[in-house]
């Protein structure tokens, strides 16, 4: 089964575009949306938007920052609902209709894609060159990833996560990679 995560704080509008990104996928994904205490509408859009089937939705109703927001979507996903792979995605982030299945191709432990302007996603490219770059604004983790690196640091509560998670997963010999997909 394919599992999106979103981990949201205000942004409302990006929130909405990057969500109709993730509902124009060429898999149909289920949607798991956590709020950090949104104090812009998020939470009342989301509340009116659920579909219990493909879309859920939790309002932490406190910022637990970024750490903390992917480590509880994550343990949801993986040891609660089964989930061999997550794609996590930042509210701020649209994806193009291939990036899920693209993402997914790679069999890596953990993939990620490259930054672009939000207005600028190419035609399906070939995920050629990878390199041990990722970007974290949108990965794909597997769960056996997530067993043997474990979860974020959550005393790095902003900023600066991704990099500790880099380097840990890379002392313990398991690629973070960054495939050519837009």
């Amino acid at each position: 089964m394919s599992n999106v995560f979103i981990l949201t704080r205000n942004c409302l509008e990006l929130t909405k575009r990057c969500f109709e990104s993730v509902r124009r996928q060429s898999v149909s994904p289920n949607v798991l949306i956590y709020d950090n205490d949104s104090t812009d509408g998020t939470p009342e859009w989301l509340k009116e938007n659920k579909h219990p089937a493909t879309f859920d939705y939790q309002n932490f109703h406190i910022n637990l920052g970024v750490s903390k927001g992917w480590n509880c979507g994550l343990y949801e996903l993986f040891h609660n609902r089964a989930a061999d792979h997550v794609l996590v995605i930042g509210n701020d982030t649209v994806i193009a209709p291939w990036t899920y299945s693209a993402l997914l191709s790679v069999n890596v432990p953990f993939v990620t894609g490259y930054d672009v302007g939000m207005e600028s996603l190419p035609d399906k490219p070939d995920i050629t060159p990878i390199t041990p770059h990722p970007d974290f604004s949108c990965f794909l983790i597997r769960r056996e990833c997530w067993e043997r690196v474990g979860r974020f640091d959550e005393d790095m509560v902003m900023y600066a996560q991704d990099c500790d998670y880099h380097v840990r997963a890379h002392r313990m010999g398991i690629p973070l990679l960054k495939a050519s997909i837009p």
